[in-house]
């Protein structure tokens, strides 16, 4: 059952990264630049991602994307759940933030579907967030990271 799990919610992420952020915000970029800053307008060079998993009680199946692109896994995770990393801006290809989320009993025959959330905080402030009973899904698009010692 884990497979099946586990599939579908790579397969839900797979579909983010390809066709953006059905369902999730996300701010758009600040224009102009300022003395001191990467090239990337007065964007800071790093930022700190947040990603932020809620419910009132139980275990969740997140796959996320970590700032180098790899997609992570983490079965039965016990919420409330949470990571924080530190990536560079990319002005061109790099990964997205990206979050998906399953109750990990979802299968389970008479299992409760109880609200979850997701939020993916950029610096601090909200860049991306949802609320669902089944599945729900953060991405942020418009930000390209790349690994901080990259």
């Amino acid at each position: 059952m884990t497979s099946r799990r586990t599939g579908a919610a790579v397969a839900a992420l797979t579909a983010i990264l390809g066709i953006g952020a059905t369902g999730c915000s996300s701010d758009d970029a600040p224009e102009g630049s300022s003395g001191g800053l990467s090239p990337l307008g007065d964007q800071p060079a790093s930022v700190t991602v947040d990603y932020r998993v809620d419910a009132p009680s139980g275990a969740a199946d997140i796959t996320y994307t970590e700032a180098d692109g790899t997609l992570q896994i983490v079965d039965d995770a016990e919420l409330p759940w949470s990571l924080e990393f530190t990536a560079r801006r990319s002005e061109q290809a790099g990964a997205s933030p990206n979050l998906s989320v399953t109750p990990a009993d979802v299968l389970a025959p008479g299992s409760d579907t109880e609200e979850l959330s997701c939020r993916v905080t950029v610096d601090d402030e909200v860049a991306a967030e949802q609320t669902g009973p089944l599945q729900v899904m953060c991405a942020v698009p418009d930000l390209r990271m790349a690994a901080a010692g990259d």
